[in-house]
């Protein structure tokens, strides 16, 4: 590991963005901003705090690295290690496009930041690092779900899965099958999600939160329609490593929303959606 090559991901703060993009001459934005300031600027200055220690206790160690803002293009597969500094958010960025690297992340502004996924403690970076470095760190995987829309190559999600109507306020039509079990429904949408992602939107809408290791998953339709049909059947449930969950579009504008925005893809009427248990989890500290 000592060879291993190190890349460092990092996010730019709402602060920052807000002020590079000038939204202050909206007078709207000028007074949201302005109740806001303190807290978003406290939120940058810590982020960038962390970021400089981690920089600078990476030149200390005499660790070969490179830094990437996250909005840039980035030569992942390039690298062994990706550190994240952020949030969960940026985390999951990076993780959309990893293989079998070891991803770290580190909470930039624990402050104002969950980071449920941000496990690097700032105040222990270098001795963790040694360890990483050395080989002598535990690592735990953490279940992917695998996504196939149509003939586009798979996703490996992290999070979770959004299927709905493009507009939140019309109704999504779509035909869901599991284990040879097949209805058409109409919902809000549906969730599918990752064990660690069942603590997230699909656990707020009445999903059950899984351990963060099991090697499951689980889906959720929301605000189910009954006017027309008889009593849905398949109304949520957590599925096993081998289950796969199938859905074919009856929306002329559906949409797959993938952990949280991230990456959106067109879903129209009559195309096909597959989600398994990916056999690409994670590889990461212990949360």
């Amino acid at each position: 590991m000592k060879s291993s090559k190190i890349l460092v991901l990092y996010k730019k703060t709402a602060y920052s963005i807000y002020k590079g993009e000038k939204i202050i001459g909206d007078s709207a934005a000028t007074s949201l901003l302005r109740a806001e300031h303190r807290r978003l600027r406290k939120a940058h200055d810590e982020h960038h705090q962390t970021y400089e220690h981690v920089i600078q206790s990476l030149k200390e160690m005499g660790v070969a690295f490179k830094a990437f803002y996250r909005g840039r293009e980035i030569p992942f597969r390039d690298y062994d290690i990706v550190l994240t500094i952020g949030g969960d958010g940026t985390f999951l960025k990076a993780s959309s496009f990893l293989d079998k690297q070891l991803i770290i992340g580190i909470n930039s502004a624990p402050s104002y930041s969950v980071g449920r996924l941000c496990t690097m403690k700032l105040d222990s970076f270098q001795s963790t690092m040694s360890k990483v470095m050395a080989g002598r760190h535990k690592v735990r995987e953490l279940q992917r779900i695998e996504l196939r829309v149509g003939k586009r190559p798979p996703l490996n999600v992290l999070n979770d899965v959004l299927i709905a109507h493009s507009n939140p306020a019309v109704l999504s039509r779509y035909s869901l099958k599991i284990a040879g079990k097949q209805e058409e429904q109409r919902s809000s949408g549906i969730w599918v999600s990752t064990p660690v992602g069942s603590s997230g939107a699909i656990g707020s809408a009445g999903g059950k939160q899984l351990p963060a290791y099991a090697k499951k998953f689980q889906y959720l339709p929301r605000e189910l329609y009954e006017g027309l049909y008889d009593p849905y059947k398949l109304v949520g449930g957590v599925l096993g490593p081998r289950a796969s969950l199938n859905l074919v579009s009856l929306m002329p504008k559906g949409r797959v929303y993938v952990d949280g925005g991230q990456n959106q893809i067109e879903f129209p009427y009559g195309e096909h959606i597959r989600l398994t248990l990916s056999k690409n989890p994670i590889r990461t500290l212990p949360l």
